[in-house]
């Protein structure tokens, strides 16, 4: 189970109000489909990226808790097809895209 609180829908709100609602809800299919990457420098955050349609592409960042077990979305925005090359530099490949 992944968890959105309050406050980081807050943050996505003001901080990337070009994300719908509507993008909020593809947060399942990009985890079950996209990409997803371990950031060296950031173990405990994995970033997971997906070509939504040929002019959209939503990334979504996701960080373990301390407990180790819940696993919380800390943002999602869009990126470029440059950001995810750059992304693969920095981090370990946990899965492909299906």
């Amino acid at each position: 189970m992944v968890y959105l609180s309050a406050e980081s829908l807050l943050h996505i709100n003001k901080r990337h109000p070009d994300i719908s609602d509507f993008d909020l809800l593809l947060i399942p299919k990009i985890i079950t489909d996209g990409l997803l990457v371990q950031e060296n420098r950031k173990p405990n955050n994995l970033i997971g990226t997906l070509q939504v349609n040929e002019h959209i592409r939503l990334l979504v960042v996701l960080k373990r808790a301390r407990n180790g077990f819940d696993v919380w979305v800390e943002s999602v925005y869009r990126t470029k097809k440059r950001q995810t090359v750059s992304l693969l530099a920095r981090g370990i490949i946990i899965r492909k895209h299906k």
